[in-house]
C-alpha cells in the first residue's frame, strides 16, 4: 500500500499541504518559501504537464528557498540551460549559483561568470570547465579578480600575451604565471634580471637553464 504522506506527517509533527492543483501552489508558493517552519508539500501533478512547466518552478525554488538542501534537491532536478542560467543570476545564495554553473554548457556564460561573480570558489570551478582560447585570454586580462586570472594564465599560450603579463604586470601573482609559460629564453633571462621578486626572478632563470640545455 501507498504511505499516506499526510499520516506521515503528522506522525512527526510536521506541517502538511496538498494541493490537487499546480496553480494553487503557485500562488502560495512565496509563503512556503519565506515559512521558517518544515513542511512536506504534495502536489498532484498532470502526466502531461510539460516537463519545462515543472523545471520553470524548481529554478524558482532554487533561488527562493531558505534551505540549501532544498535548493539543492531542486537544482538536481533542473536540465533546461535558460532556467539554470536564471538561477545563477538570479541567486543571492553562492552554493546555489555554483551548483547551477556547473551544469551549464555555454561557454561564454561561463567565461562571464568565472570572471565576475564574487566568490573565488565559484570562480575556481569554472575556469576549469572553459577551454575556448579567446574567452580564457579575455579572462586573464580583464578580470579584477587575480585568483581567476592566474588560472586562466596557466591554460593560454599566446607568448605575446604571456610576455606582456611578465615583463609588465604589477600583481606578481600574474607575472609568476605568465613567467611559467614563457618559451622564450631572451624573455626569461630579461626576467631574471630585472623583476622585482625575487622568487620570480629564481624562477625565470631555472626556467632559462632547463630551456637551454
Amino acid at each position: 500500500p501507498f504511505t499516506r504522506i499526510d499520516k506521515l506527517a503528522d506522525a512527526f509533527g510536521i506541517k502538511y499541504r496538498r494541493y490537487e492543483k499546480i496553480e494553487d501552489f503557485d500562488s502560495e508558493m512565496d509563503d512556503i518559501l519565506n515559512s521558517s517552519e518544515p513542511e512536506i508539500i504534495e502536489i498532484k501533478v498532470d502526466e502531461d504537464m510539460e516537463k519545462i512547466e515543472i523545471e520553470e518552478r524548481l529554478g524558482k525554488i532554487a533561488i527562493l528557498a531558505k534551505e540549501n538542501e532544498i535548493r539543492e534537491l531542486a537544482i538536481r532536478e533542473i536540465n533546461n540551460q535558460d532556467i539554470l542560467i536564471n538561477v545563477v543570476e538570479e541567486s543571492k545564495y553562492a552554493n546555489s549559483r555554483k551548483n547551477a554553473s556547473l551544469k551549464i554548457d555555454s561557454q561564454q556564460f561561463l567565461a562571464k561568470i568565472a570572471k565576475t561573480d564574487t566568490e573565488s570558489d565559484i570562480r575556481l570551478n569554472l575556469i576549469k570547465k572553459i577551454n575556448d582560447t579567446e574567452l580564457l585570454e579575455d579572462i586573464s586580462q580583464n578580470s579584477e579578480y587575480s585568483d581567476v586570472r592566474v588560472e586562466a594564465i596557466a591554460k593560454i599560450s599566446n607568448q605575446n600575451l604571456l610576455t606582456d603579463f611578465a615583463l609588465n604586470n604589477p600583481d606578481s601573482k600574474i607575472r609568476e604565471a605568465a613567467t611559467k609559460k614563457i618559451i622564450s629564453t631572451k624573455v626569461l633571462e630579461e626576467i631574471s634580471i630585472n623583476d622585482s621578486d625575487e622568487y620570480i626572478r629564481k624562477m625565470a632563470q631555472n626556467r632559462y637553464n632547463m630551456l637551454k640545455r
